[in-house]
């Protein structure tokens, strides 16, 4: 059973099984949703109200039924937003604003015309809020409040953001963990932020007039985490729901009397080995030594580890009973409260310290601190002595540093000066050395440009010879065709034709040109005509003709009009030098020319 509401004239039951009313002692179910955690009647839309449910948000209007009946009855499913909704609030517009733990806090605009959601807009840390997590809305004198776990918020209508609220942070404690607020039904505020549970006790004056805060903190840890409850029948009878059922707070009934309390230094030990007791018994150190910034006792060096034991004599929920303790001079600041009653300090380095120490009771009462103040001597390596014989020997190595100093600086000078002469002597010498190598470089270079070019030019001329090779084969072949024509074609032609036959016989020197082709043919491919003959002396000229070429790669189209024969010709040719040359058919002929 989740909650209980009062609308309508009926009692509203919220249970993991739905929604349920009660009538005459029982208790009927209203069909229509499954699993009920909170429901609430609308001020601002007046006969409907708002279900929140493990599905969503349903609507609900009221019945019109006889005595009897169920005084409400479920209209729809508000579509569009599915989360779980146990924590939620109506603003005064009529937005419903839903608190989910881990995702957000979400704004639910509704349309009663459609009865349906009109707009939701989910609120994150980047509006304002401290963190995404555990932001829970709640609804303080018609206001909403929402709680973080850095304090007390509000939404600024204005800026469309969240700010944290001034006046419920000054009485609950700014950036304090806020788990659980509510208003009762006597206006006052529960709330249970960090590790303290009170209620701000309001008089008719106003929230912010005048207000008592009452601090029960030794019921903090019987409250139901996550569903924390308290319920004011009256005056006389308040309820807060526990892990154990009902605790009952009078606010009516007088407060007794406060006793003093005070927090004591029981005792004092040391730990240097076996525990040692320095001091023990119920004094206040405080009272002994009224100026605390003097110190009561001082150690030697080697007694430099301390327990301290303290108690503060509250016999009301002493269990309750927290402390926080501090070692002035090497703590920096106080430690978090707790339930330990004593404290450990080892190895301390020398110097004057002051262990204080204060008490806090269920109702967060504070004591005054009790104080121990004492001293631990430096060791005797930081006795004035010491710092003496220190000083004199620090002279002393002064004086020496300054004489082995100088002796060190001569004998680096001298090292520097022969190495100076020495990396002289190197240097010229690498001088010398790059001359030399850098006139054979010179003398190589131009050797390699004169031979290049010499090759440039052995390489223009042989390619200047293969043109008039050429040229001589077409103008043989020419002169042939003339010679075809000079019988058949008439007497003033014939003569015409004479006179350019004997003027390509005159341009034709084949043999001449052959010759100067295959010297300077070999002054490009080192003397390949003159090896191959010398290897292959079987070869004909022809053949020795047919591998030039095929030295310069050209293929058998190329070469039939160059050796003046059909490409049938030069494929024969071809098959005959291999025969010569005793190749067998695995063998590729023009790698094995460039091979020659």
């Amino acid at each position: 059973m989740w909650s209980l509401a009062e609308a309508g004239g009926q009692l509203m039951v919220c249970h993991h099984e739905g929604l349920f009313y009660c009538q005459n002692g029982r208790a009927f179910p209203i069909d229509g949703v499954k699993g009920a955690w909170k429901f609430l009647e609308m001020k601002a839309f007046p006969g409907y109200a708002i279900l929140g449910a493990y599905s969503g948000l349903y609507l609900l209007e009221k019945s019109s039924v006889s005595k009897g009946g169920a005084a409400w009855k479920i209209l729809n499913k508000l579509q569009g937003f599915d989360e779980s909704a146990r924590v939620f609030e109506e603003d005064e517009k009529g937005n419903i604003w839903v608190s989910h733990a881990y995702k957000g806090l979400y704004k639910i605009q509704l349309d009663m015309e459609r009865r349906a959601i009109a707009g939701t807009q989910l609120y994150k840390s980047r509006q304002g809020l401290p963190t995404d997590l555990y932001i829970d809305v709640v609804k303080i004198r018609g206001e909403l409040a929402f709680t973080t776990l850095k304090g007390v918020y509000y939404f600024d209508k204005e800026k469309g953001r969240f700010e944290e609220d001034p006046e419920l942070s000054a009485v609950i404690g700014a950036g304090k963990a806020v788990h659980f607020m509510m208003e009762d039904q006597l206006k006052n505020i529960w709330f249970s932020a960090d590790d303290e549970f009170g209620v701000l006790e309001v008089e008719e004056k106003g929230l912010f007039n005048e207000v008592n805060k009452r601090y029960f903190n030794a019921v903090q840890d019987e409250l139901v985490d996550g569903f924390e409850h308290v319920f004011a029948s009256s005056h006389r009878d308040v309820f807060i729901a526990s892990e154990r059922g009902f605790i009952q707070y009078t606010p009516s009934r007088k407060a007794q009397p406060e006793y003093p309390f005070r927090a004591l230094i029981r005792k004092v030990a040391q730990l240097n080995g076996a525990e040692e007791l320095i001091w023990g018994g119920g004094l206040d150190f405080r009272e002994a030594a009224p100026d605390s910034s003097l110190p009561i006792a001082i150690f030697p060096y080697r007694s430099n580890s301390f327990r301290f034991s303290f108690s503060a004599p509250f016999f009301e929920e002493n269990k309750a009973v927290q402390y926080r303790y501090r070692l002035e001079g090497f703590d920096g600041e106080w430690s978090e409260w707790g339930g330990q009653a004593e404290k450990d300090y080892t190895n301390l380095p020398h110097g004057e310290y002051a262990f204080r120490v204060e008490a806090r009771n269920a109702y967060a009462r504070r004591s005054a601190e009790a104080v121990y103040s004492f001293a631990i001597r430096p060791p005797w390596y930081l006795t004035t002595l010491a710092k003496v014989g220190y000083a004199l020997l620090g002279i002393a190595l002064v004086l020496g540093a300054f004489h082995y100093t100088g002796r060190r600086i001569e004998k680096q000078r001298k090292a520097l000066l022969d190495a100076q002469e020495k990396e002289l002597r190197q240097q010229e010498e690498a001088h010398r050395q790059k001359v030399a190598q850098s006139e054979a470089e010179i003398i190589r270079l131009r050797n390699e440009k004169l031979k290049s070019d010499v090759q440039h030019k052995t390489s223009k001329l042989a390619s200047a010879t293969m043109h008039l090779v050429q040229k001589g084969e077409i103008l043989l072949e020419i002169k042939n065709g003339l010679n075809k024509l000079v019988n058949n074609s008439i007497p003033e032609n014939k003569k015409k034709i004479k006179q350019l036959i004997r003027a390509i016989d005159e341009d034709i020197r084949l043999d001449d040109n052959w010759e100067q082709f295959e010297l300077h043919f070999d002054q490009v491919h080192e003397n390949f005509l003159k090896r191959l003959r010398e290897k292959y002396p079987v070869l004909t000229p022809k053949d020795q003709k047919l591998c030039a070429y095929l030295r310069m790669n050209l293929t058998t189209k190329e070469i039939a009009p160059l050796m003046n024969i059909s490409v049938r010709g030069v494929e024969i040719s071809r098959y005959r030098l291999r025969k010569k040359l005793e190749l067998d058919s695995d063998t590729n002929l023009v790698e094995f020319i460039m091979g020659v």
